[in-house]
């Protein structure tokens, strides 16, 4: 028995010395030459936030398995940080964090030997979330979106500020894979907004928007240049020259200030004849009349006053109610444009956007009843006229930026023409003055706000 299974040894030694001597290429395991093939073509992509897949190619059919070793940043090496079965090509490592740079090296091996290693770098990033949209919902109320780049985040954070205040840097935190936010009892006109995801500690960059809230019955004019005065030459000479003026945005009543909202902050209603009703425009006030009512909403509504009552000069600053200046009230009632020129407040045709002499039957009448211009604003030819912001002076004819009229004067502007006046005295370029002691049954006034 011996004996034979020593000559099958012989037998099998002579077959491998035969073999190798007829073929250079095989080499015995037993040999000290011999060398497991190692993988090759190493890949590695981040699939996560916390997680990146390395794939390779297996060269060999005889290993027992692959050996993993990490580092992160300038940590030292993991030399065994994963052990995988033969024959894999592929791993997913799912504890990395972002914004790390992770260094891999991947090997073959037996139970007596080890291949070369394989090595490669990757760097992870955090996508930042992008196109942060905001949108008014309501009076008090907006929507916020945007899209999610990342897979993996925990969450996102909101951070936000309103006007000059400080920013409050987690004002509210959304969970993972979310893409929109509605942010509600909003109080005031301006608002900005900074997202970012987060993972664990580690953040990423913010994006950033902000939103004009527009409050209900009001019109934001965007900024603009236009030409001021009698571009028609229709007018008269306190309507000259024309000149170029740039403003900043704004926002403005799309009605004349009414009856009932004028009685509901002061609790007096001036208007007796000529139109009375909660929705017909307030007249018989005076230009103090006007501010102060701008004041007391402002002090009511939780916003700034513009006024200062013992000089009544107007802080333009302020987030309260104030009349607009004259260029404002010009540029609002052209609709923000020069193109179209139109020669009343939103048309060429009088009778389709204003209450005047030919069409009132001598009165005034609802506001909001006619067409409104292209920006969405009621009356500003007809109905009654407005009380502007500046003293009455004469124009210049050097181009202007944000011109808030004469320092001093006899007379305050008001604009637009009323109920009781001809076609001419309608047209957008009208001026006209009068103490700020004065009222009349023809003058009310809109309101304006500023965009800080």
């Amino acid at each position: 028995m011996l004996k034979r299974f020593t000559n099958l040894i012989i037998l099998i030694l002579t077959a491998l010395i035969i073999y190798s001597c007829d073929n250079d290429d095989f080499v015995s395991p037993y040999d000290p030459s011999y060398s497991l093939p190692a993988p090759t073509n190493l890949v590695i992509e981040q699939i996560a936030v916390n997680q990146c897949r390395l794939t390779w190619q297996d060269n060999s059919q005889s290993e027992t398995g692959f050996r993993i070793a990490r580092k992160k940043d300038n940590d030292a090496w993991d030399e065994d940080y994963a052990s995988l079965a033969k024959d894999m090509e592929e791993y997913i490592d799912e504890e990395v964090l972002p914004n790390s740079i992770y260094r891999y090296k991947v090997a073959a091996f037996t139970n007596d030997y080890v291949s070369s290693k394989i090595e490669e770098s990757v760097s992870l990033n955090f996508p930042a979330p992008s196109n942060l949209q905001i949108t008014q919902e309501t009076v008090s109320s907006v929507r916020l979106t945007w899209e999610d780049n990342s897979m993996g985040e925990e969450g996102f954070k909101i951070s936000r500020k309103k006007d000059n205040e400080d920013w409050i840097e987690e004002y509210d935190l959304v969970g993972e894979n979310i893409g929109e936010y509605v942010d509600s009892s909003l109080e005031t006109i301006c608002y900005y907004y900074r997202i970012k995801a987060f993972y664990q500690e580690i953040e990423s960059v913010y994006i950033e928007n902000e939103v004009d809230l527009i409050p209900e019955d009001f019109v934001l004019v965007p900024a603009g240049t236009f030409i001021m005065g009698d571009t028609r030459g229709l007018g008269s000479s306190n309507e000259l020259p024309t000149h170029q003026v740039t403003l900043s945005s704004f926002l403005i009543g799309k009605y004349e200030v009414t009856q009932g909202i004028y009685q509901g902050v002061t609790g007096t209603n001036p208007a007796s004849n000529y139109g009375k009703g909660s929705n017909y425009p307030v007249c018989y006030v005076t230009w103090y009349d006007a501010v102060q009512y701008c004041n007391a909403r402002s002090i009511e509504e939780g916003l700034t006053p513009c006024y200062n009552t013992t000089n009544w000069s107007c802080d333009f600053s302020a987030n309260g109610y104030r009349l607009p200046t004259e260029a404002e009230w010009e540029f609002a009632a052209r609709g923000g444009t020069s193109n179209p020129d139109y020669l009343y407040s939103g048309s060429d045709d009088l009778n389709s956007v204003a209450w005047y002499n030919s069409n009132s039957g001598s009165t005034t009448h609802n506001v909001g009843t006619k067409t409104p211009n292209s920006l969405g604003i009621y009356d500003m030819s007809g109905n009654v006229w407005e009380w502007c912001n500046d003293w009455y002076g004469d124009y210049s004819s050097s181009a202007q930026s944000d011109p808030v009229g004469p320092e001093s004067g006899t007379g305050r502007v008001y604009r637009g023409g009323s109920w009781i006046n001809i076609t001419s005295f309608c047209r957008v370029a009208i001026r006209n003055s009068s103490s700020p002691t004065s009222s009349g049954y023809n003058i009310g006034f809109r309101l304006a706000r500023s965009l800080n």
